[in-house]
């Protein structure tokens, strides 16, 4: 079942990026994205630091309708 949801999501951000016009590979824009986040713990606190936007990143996020993530994230941890 995931891998069937994983599919139709990776299909439907294609369709939206075409839509869009961006033509960049799908490989080179997953590399992109894979390059967005650190995890970082500051006195017993973990936060996760966005990286800067690089490549083509801020036009899928721009291709389905939303922002990018806040740079800097406070983690919650449920105890």
């Amino acid at each position: 079942m995931v891998c069937f949801l994983a599919f139709v999501l990776e299909v439907s951000l294609r369709k939206k990026l075409k839509e869009f016009g961006c033509n960049e590979p799908y490989k080179n824009l997953m590399t992109d994205l894979e390059q967005l986040k650190a995890e970082i713990a500051v006195d017993n606190q973990t936060y996760l630091a966005r990286t800067g936007l690089t490549g083509k990143a801020y036009d899928v996020f721009t291709a389905v309708g939303i922002g990018p993530p806040n740079k800097v994230l406070e983690v919650m941890l449920s105890s």
